[in-house]
């Protein structure tokens, strides 16, 4: 965002915005703010904290946020830091990864 006049109630309406679409239908369009912005409100008003992360391709990144009651909340991420909420939901059970390291029984 450019500095202009309103910026600060701006970037509160998109995390505003951003934190509607956590609960909103899957065929709406993705919400995008600065991440430092979305980070902060999935933290705060969902307990959320990173639990994964995913290169796509040089410029976008995935990112999986999780809360021990098991919400959660996947973001794309740009080389601008702009991130975008492209699913949430509840209920996250994490699965074990199997050693590579492991021989097969």
């Amino acid at each position: 965002m450019s500095n202009f006049p309103g910026k600060t109630s701006l970037s509160a309406a998109l995390i505003g915005v951003a934190l509607a679409a956590i609960s909103s239908s899957p065929t709406q369009a993705a919400v995008c703010a600065p991440r430092p912005s979305i980070v902060d409100a999935l933290k705060t008003k969902y307990s959320e904290r990173q639990n994964g992360v995913g290169i796509v391709n040089q410029n976008t990144v995935f990112e999986l946020f999780v809360s021990i009651e098991g919400s959660w909340t996947m973001l794309a991420t740009n080389v601008a830091g702009i991130s975008c909420i492209v699913g949430s939901g509840t209920s996250w059970q994490g699965v074990d990864q199997p050693n590579a390291n492991a021989r097969a029984s």
